[in-house]
């Protein structure tokens, strides 16, 4: 498959452009969602709450594979996979009294590969790399190495609520400068990108939930290109159950997303997952989120965006459960 960039009067950058702007917008608010996010009985003996001591230290990896694919409109029909890994550790810096956590979150590591339409093919970036990005990767570099080069700090309650979020500076300057900022609107600004990390937050019920209770979080992001953007997740309490002699608290979140005062229009749009929490230790296990979302284009065309997000939580250190090899080839 390629793209008739001559006859849709579009460059190789400004077509880069237009992906990785568009990637953002659903990297960063799903991204924002699923690492803060926390993941069969009839009610849960007592609220569930974070449970934070201060040295703790954890392990969070997020992979992600999405595909974008385009019918009509000016660029044609085409298609846009990324595969995308990141590593990202939490350490507890403070507890207060009221059970108030400041946690250091440090991006470790971060891994992509997106392959686009001829004739600018396969890009890939690796921040533990020695070697150098070049062409378009090294568009993307300056984004992706500010994120691993500062720490976010972030002040959270026992039922998730943030209280305060600090962005480095680094961050904050890469936001700014990144391909596309302008068409980025409130996402290439410090003032939007807490705003993501402070709603995309589950904030648990105050007490103990009942199986089949649910409740919704929102996220706006003014965009230039698309107007005003909502993601709308809602969780399902569906109960705890046990694996293998640990107690989880079980969540089924669906995710909606909505633009205001925008031509483009999402004419459908489908998502699942399991959201698994640690009742005794007070933590994210693992979560996993399927989206599937349409959207209708001004001039003609469609867009389909298909997303896997697979989150696994580990105190620091501890190894990861190795398959078989017979097993993983399967």
């Amino acid at each position: 498959m390629r793209v008739c960039l001559k006859r849709s009067k579009i460059t190789v950058k400004e077509y880069l452009m237009q992906v990785f702007v568009g990637l953002s917008r659903v990297r960063l608010l799903i991204a924002a969602v699923a690492v803060m996010s926390i993941a069969s009985g009839a009610m849960a003996q007592e609220p569930l709450r974070w449970k934070f001591e201060k040295g703790a230290k954890f392990d969070y990896n997020m992979v992600q594979d999405m595909t974008i694919g385009s019918m009509g409109g000016p660029l044609g029909a085409q298609n846009v996979t990324m595969h995308q890994e990141l590593g990202m550790t939490w350490d507890v810096q403070d507890v207060s009294k009221e059970g108030d956590a400041v946690i250091q979150q440090k991006i470790d590591r971060v891994k992509m590969k997106m392959t686009l339409p001829a004739p600018v093919g396969a890009i890939e970036y690796d921040s533990s790399s020695e070697k150098l990005p070049v062409g378009p990767a090294a568009m993307l570099a300056p984004m992706y190495k500010a994120m691993t080069q500062g720490a976010f700090t972030i002040t959270m309650t026992p039922r998730g609520e943030i209280k305060d979020v600090k962005i480095p500076d680094e961050v904050v300057a890469a936001l700014k400068n990144s391909p596309g900022a302008a068409a980025m609107g409130d996402m290439a600004t410090a003032d939007g990108f807490k705003k993501m990390i402070s709603q995309g937050s589950l904030v648990l019920p105050e007490g103990a939930p009942k199986q089949g209770e649910e409740w919704t979080t929102k996220v706006e992001v003014n965009n230039p290109a698309a107007g005003k953007q909502i993601v709308e997740t809602t969780y399902r309490y569906e109960g705890t159950k046990d694996v293998e002699g640990v107690k989880f608290a079980e969540f089924q979140p669906t995710i909606k997303m909505n633009f205001e005062g925008a031509q483009v229009k999402i004419s459908e749009q489908a998502s699942d997952g399991e959201i698994l929490f640690n009742v005794v230790e007070g933590r994210l296990d693992s979560s996993k989120l399927e989206q599937h979302v349409t959207i209708d284009q001004p001039g003609g065309g469609q867009t389909k965006i298909d997303q896997e997000i697979v989150v696994s939580v580990k105190p620091a250190g501890e190894k990861k459960e190795e398959k078989p090899a017979a097993e993983a080839t399967k």
